[in-house]
């Protein structure tokens, strides 16, 4: 056992937004090092049965217990707080949308979930921001115990989808947690920015109160791994989409993918490593391509009759489709083709992390989506075939009818834009 691995002496960590995919391992290796765990959720009473999968956990239950908190009420805030030694702040509530936590939109979210798109960035922003400003007073009123906070920001928030260098012509990216992305750009997603804007407002908070504790952020990439509940979390889409054959091409671009068990084991390493305290870290294992992703399912999957599609969408056609889906515009077509390199040395030199292998990640989230009835069922022979031929079809069917649809002035933009 590392220096900051050492047994816990029984001291409380508040971990916000209990019930998330993060967070539910999180508290499973708090309560396996021996901590007490507090945890909020936004309604508890009368729902106790929805976290038995957390209690479940330990058997003292004395070890762990709830609040009813929600980061747009000031509700139990101060009570949340009182006593805990560490704040490991995970909740970020989303908007009703099928905008995934990714910022890949409806290519990587399969676009049939729709249920209402934000209007503006406050649907992201404000409850981030505002939810983070709560905790934060809360600790400094109301939680003078509070040695440390942990924050899960993203990878959203160090510039990964490059927003400051679209259209140069790079074909490499470098990544690492020093980078800041510039949320004045225009095309930057709300969720990138909502993640941003929070972690820079808990990075001034505790500069101006002259340090009343520590912050120490975390920026998970494509987080993959076992499930704990029948829950899927919004990660796993990506899987799911590939399994149900949403599409019957793939985008060319690259995942940094990373175990949800070795992102809990950061944020609890995090408490009480001696270098953390002021620092960003990337928590991202191997960058892999959709196509490799997509080939991995299907080796594993295709004879089970899921329709996993492995075919990757040439160039032309995603620039074709990024003039009629404003999300593909902004986010997958400045991604394609970029291959990526990250810096997660510090993850591993100052919180004790080894990576585990991200294909391994992903075949065990494959297990538990199949094996707990997230994904379809898979289909025949016959309807594989039919499948694919309407698939083929429509998607032909589009590239005429969008051609046709379009002046004689568009046409020839949308050229000029494919053709260079």
């Amino acid at each position: 056992m590392t220096s900051i691995e050492k047994e816990s002496n029984g001291e409380l960590v508040l971990v916000t937004g209990a019930s998330g995919f993060i967070a539910g391992h999180i508290i499973k290796q708090l309560l396996e090092r021996g901590y007490k765990v507090r945890g909020t959720v936004r309604q508890y009473k009368g729902k106790e049965s929805t976290y038995e999968y957390l209690t479940d956990m330990t058997e003292k239950p004395d070890q762990i217990e709830f609040i009813e908190c929600d980061l747009m009420k000031d509700d139990n805030w101060p009570a949340a707080v009182k006593g805990v030694k560490y704040v490991i702040h995970t909740a970020n509530p989303m908007p009703d949308t099928d905008m995934g936590e990714s910022g890949f939109g409806s290519l990587a979210s399969g676009g049939s979930k729709k249920k209402h798109t934000p209007l503006s960035d406050d649907d992201y922003i404000k409850p981030a921001v505002d939810g983070m400003q709560r905790i934060l007073d809360a600790i400094l009123r109301h939680g003078k115990s509070v040695k440390r906070m942990i924050y899960t920001s993203s990878i959203g928030a160090i510039n990964w989808e490059n927003w400051d260098t679209i259209g140069n012509g790079k074909t490499v990216v470098y990544t690492h947690a020093k980078q800041w992305t510039p949320v004045g750009k225009c095309h930057v997603s709300s969720y990138a920015k909502s993640k941003t804007l929070a972690e820079q407002l808990g990075i001034e908070f505790v500069k101006k109160n002259n340090n009343p504790f520590e912050l120490v952020t975390m920026h998970p990439g494509w987080v993959v791994g076992p499930l704990l509940n029948n829950r899927k979390p919004m990660s796993l889409t990506v899987l799911e989409v590939g399994f149900n054959g949403d599409f019957p091409i793939v985008p060319r671009i690259q995942w940094g993918a990373v175990d949800v068990r070795d992102v809990a084991t950061a944020h609890v390493n995090a408490m009480k490593a001696p270098k953390a305290a002021g620092q960003r870290y990337l928590l991202v294992a191997e960058c892999l391509w959709h196509k490799d992703i997509a080939e991995l399912m299907l080796y594993k999957y295709g004879k089970l009759g899921y329709p996993i599609s492995t075919r990757e969408a040439p160039e032309f056609f995603i620039k074709i489709l990024a003039m009629l889906d404003p999300e593909i515009g902004n986010f997958v077509l400045p991604l394609n083709g970029l291959k990526r390199f990250v810096d997660h040395r510090p993850s591993a030199d100052e919180l004790g992390l080894v990576y585990r292998p991200v294909q391994d990640s992903i075949i065990e989230a494959c297990e538990d989506l199949i094996s707990k009835e997230l994904v379809k069922k898979p289909m025949s022979s016959g309807q594989r075939l039919l499948r694919k031929g309407a698939l083929a079809c429509v998607t032909l069917g589009l590239l005429a009818g969008s051609l046709y649809v379009f002046d004689k002035e568009k046409v020839t933009e949308i050229k000029k834009k494919v053709l260079g």
